[in-house]
């Protein structure tokens, strides 16, 4: 209604939001002929979504930043479909990437690695310096916590993420604390929580279970223990993988990218 009333041109948001617009009954009723562009960001954004975005006539591209850095990515309204729907898009003016081993080394062309960044609209800096410490090195190259890869034409793709960080329509849920809510269900041994590619939310919250003496669980017991410990909807996990073990660090952590890659078929 507003696109129509007001004749937008250009206007972005989260997946959530653009789904939410193109799959509304009464989408059809409005006229939205004077859309331009919907820019996508702030969450994982499936392909599917630009190119159904695209065959509306709107251009649209995936983009990529955080709260410390915004816009670190970002594609355009002239790149080729293929490099909007599956790309994250090449960076901003005047804003450096690199993408670094564990080693703290540059990667190859093609290969994975955390993406580093620095740039004009790049946070100062965080009010606990041990925090500051962490993220930044002595080149002033801030460590985002994602994974991702450079294609030939320079093109970013982010794979993964380091950071336990699950975005659902925008908004950041701590992976941590779905978990801890999890180990308190009686028959809960251990768990971990991963993000899952939604077409509506970007992503939304997967819980894999190990339960005491194999129990069985049902995804309906755990939203109902999540309820009465009072949590957030958008925090209840909306998949549940029972497992008979984890897969493992030699130091013992969980490696959740493989879980996650698991059900996803990646």
């Amino acid at each position: 209604e507003l696109i129509q009333e007001h004749r937008v041109t250009r206007t972005g948001g989260a997946t959530f939001f653009a789904m939410t617009l193109v799959n509304a009954p009464e989408f059809a009723d409005y006229d939205t002929s004077s859309l331009e562009l919907f820019g996508l960001g702030g969450a994982g954004v499936p392909p599917s979504i630009v190119q159904q975005l695209h065959g509306l006539g709107w251009g649209s591209s995936r983009s990529y930043g955080c709260t410390e850095h915004p816009s670190i990515t970002m594609g355009r309204l002239d790149d080729p479909l293929e490099k909007c729907a599956f790309t994250d898009g090449r960076p901003q003016p005047d804003v450096e990437i690199r993408l670094l081993d564990d080693d703290g080394k540059d990667v190859p062309p093609g290969a994975e690695g955390e993406v580093v960044s620095r740039g004009p609209d790049q946070f100062l800096g965080y009010m606990d310096p041990a925090m500051d410490a962490e993220a930044f090195d002595e080149g002033g190259w801030f460590h985002t916590g994602d994974i991702g890869r450079l294609d030939e034409d320079g093109y970013l793709v982010i794979t993964d993420r380091k950071k336990d960080i699950i975005i659902r329509g925008g908004e950041n849920i701590s992976a941590r604390e779905v978990e801890e809510v999890l180990t308190r269900h009686p028959k809960v041994q251990e768990a971990a929580v991963t993000p899952l590619s939604d077409e509506r939310y970007g992503e939304k919250v997967c819980a894999f279970v190990l339960t005491r003496d194999g129990q069985k669980l049902t995804l309906a017991e755990v939203l109902a223990h999540f309820k009465a410990e009072g949590v957030a909807k958008q925090k209840t996990p909306e998949r549940l993988e029972l497992v008979a073990e984890f897969p493992r660090t030699l130091s013992g952590k969980i490696q959740k990218y493989l879980l996650r890659r698991g059900v996803e078929g990646c």
